[in-house]
């Protein structure tokens, strides 16, 4: 496994690096744009317009990266990010903002295609679960770090800058790398109304994921600044709930190998729906802030990655990824969704519409898994997949809307 680890090494380096910066910036636009003047529906907005774009460049970058190849691609997105970062710095308008976060959507999903496009090549099988595992975890460890440069002693734009460069410096391990470039296969399409049909439950958790996670990222910064909050513990409050998910992301996924997964993950939506309440006490002590924060983070994290696996429970091999493409593209459509209701529910409610809606659409869901374990048996324990730890950006994206056609529904439907 060390050697495997070793292959990665200057990828994983070079990712760290620039999630360090990509980490800080949905809680810097969230306290710039509060100090700005504007108003929740409009952050709302604003995070929503990430989420449109990661969808618009999911559907076009696995044709740009065969075109030029994984380290070429990577670094045009960094670069374009790095200057979308200084620009969000210099241009503090609400429009000028939206374009720049669609944009920065874009170019993030191209950077998450080219690196776990190549971790999947260099992972053997019997390998893949750890080496996603480190991966997961250098992004998590890494956006959490993050937070931390809120409590510099610099003004916004200063801010922004230093994300810039950290995008920058990124690159540098990733240009200079001596491992081979990755080819890619063609992605088949798959229709949002196959997975439904395959795993209802699969897929009402993964728009869940991005309705519950997307409203966190964007928004979790305007909560706690209404609570009374300063930058500092602000950055406890978000850093802590990251480094939740990213302690708990293995055991949690290993535990639902041995029971039926679907319980596992009915059991963490409804402790979800729990955990936010408890974020009602942060901005107390800087102690219960961060205790609340990593307790909500410890749990709620691993709502995607439990309902992809168990879609992935009734699929042989040659289905998977077209399935992700699919599944990543209703985690979007959420992801779009949930910054702007809620940006909206907190201007005319209060900031406690924050939880609200994270409560709501858990325990909704959650309440929807039980129904569902009345419509169908569970998968024996013994034929359930192992868990991969997974990222909530599939290796290759290359998603339809549209129905695929009789034969590959009747494929897709084919469980194990």
């Amino acid at each position: 496994m060390l050697s495997h680890v070793r292959k990665i090494a200057s990828l994983m380096a070079g990712l760290f690096v620039l999630l360090v910066g990509h980490g800080v910036v949905g809680t810097l636009l969230g306290i710039s744009g509060s100090k700005a003047g504007f108003s929740a529906t409009e952050l709302g907005v604003v995070m929503g317009a990430y989420s449109l774009g990661f969808i618009a460049g999911s559907r076009l970058t696995v044709r740009f990266i065969q075109r030029v190849g994984h380290i070429r691609y990577f670094a045009a997105m960094a670069s374009a990010s790095s200057t979308v970062f200084i620009l969000h710095g210099l241009l503090v308008d609400v429009v000028a903002w939206t374009i720049l976060r669609a944009i920065c959507g874009f170019c993030m999903v191209g950077i998450y295609v080219a690196v776990e496009s190549w971790l999947n090549q260099q992972a053997e099988a019997s390998h893949r679960g750890g080496i996603f595992a480190v991966y997961m975890t250098v992004s998590m460890l890494a956006m959490a770090v993050g937070q931390v440069l809120l409590v510099l002693p610099m003004d916004d734009l200063a801010l922004f800058a230093l994300v810039s460069i950290l995008y920058s410096l990124g690159l540098l391990p990733i240009a200079f790398t001596r491992q081979p470039e990755p080819s890619l296969a063609q992605v088949p399409p798959v229709s949002l109304r196959v997975l439904a049909r395959i795993s209802p439950m699969g897929v009402a958790g993964t728009v869940a994921a991005g309705l519950i996670h997307s409203s966190f990222y964007g928004m979790a910064a305007i909560f706690a600044l209404a609570r009374g909050m300063d930058e500092p513990t602000i950055a406890l409050f978000i850093g802590s709930a990251i480094l939740g998910g990213a302690v708990t992301l293995f055991p949690v996924g290993r535990w639902s190998d041995h029971r039926d997964r679907r319980r596992t993950l009915i059991f963490i939506l409804l402790t979800t729906a729990l955990a936010s309440l408890a974020m009602l006490g942060a901005g107390g002590s800087r102690t219960i802030t961060a205790l609340s924060g990593f307790v909500y983070g410890a749990i709620a994290f691993n709502i995607y990655a439990l309902s992809a696996a168990h879609l992935h429970d009734y699929l042989n091999t040659s289905q998977m990824l077209a399935a992700t493409s699919g599944l990543q593209t209703l985690y979007g459509l959420g992801s779009v969704l949930g910054p702007i209701a809620v940006g909206i529910l907190m201007s005319f409610t209060g900031h406690e519409a924050f939880v609200a809606w994270i409560t709501g659409i858990a325990l909704i869901t959650g309440i929807f898994g039980l129904y569902r374990t009345t419509r169908r048996s569970p998968i024996p324990i013994d034929e359930q997949r192992d868990h991969t730890i997974s990222a909530r950006i599939p290796s290759l994206i290359g998603e339809s809307l549209e129905d695929p056609g009789p034969e590959d529904n009747t494929a897709l439907l084919d469980p194990p």
